[in-house]
């Protein structure tokens, strides 16, 4: 907490904190022990809901401290209704409806902010009501993750849908990738 007058308010304000840090922990107090969780995995901004990315190994022994610690620190930060914390592996993508979508190009984005921010930016062609080509614009913040881009796409267009596995290693690209195709697609 900030004194009176200079109390962090906005997004915009919580965005730059968090892109500043280098390091990020939350640390509280569970059970009698200490937590420290570590939050370098990123943050999405989904509205007034701020999603904490995690690592999914302990997240069952972080979640009630983390739950308990970061919803008061959010709203206390007015942030406003909600907060969530959500690893990488339970992002999920669905294929909306584009049976009336018009033949035509349509781009998504979808970013995952941290160290290092990535970002997925799509073209998506849709031809007689399929996916006919995903083209990746841009992919930032990892180079494992653009090694899979292919194999991630053949399936979405082989599919016809976004329920499909991530790419081992490259998880938070592959669900970046999937995100940024239903955000074209919406």
């Amino acid at each position: 907490m900030r004194r009176n007058g200079r109390e962090v308010t906005g997004t915009g304000q919580i965005k730059q904190i968090l892109n500043g840090c280098k390091t990020c922990r939350l640390a509280t107090v569970d059970d009698g022990q200490p937590c420290a969780i570590p939050l370098s995995r990123g943050y999405t901004i989904d509205g007034r809901t701020l999603n904490f990315v995690i690592d999914p190994v302990r997240r069952h022994e972080r979640k009630t401290a983390m739950q308990r610690f970061v919803c008061v620190l959010l709203a206390v930060m007015a942030l406003g209704a909600s907060c969530t914390s959500v690893s990488v592996s339970e992002i999920r993508a669905s294929m909306p409806d584009i049976s009336a979508k018009p033949d035509s190009v349509y781009r998504g984005t979808y970013s995952i902010s941290g160290m290092p921010v990535m970002k997925v930016t799509v073209d998506v062609t849709v031809k007689s009501q399929n996916v006919a080509a995903v083209n990746i614009i841009e992919h930032t913040g990892s180079p494992k993750g653009k090694r899979v881009e292919n194999g991630i796409i053949e399936r979405i267009i082989e599919k016809q849908s976004l329920d499909i596995d991530a790419v081992s290693g490259a998880t938070a690209s592959s669900k970046a990738i999937l995100k940024a195709v239903e955000s074209a697609l919406r």
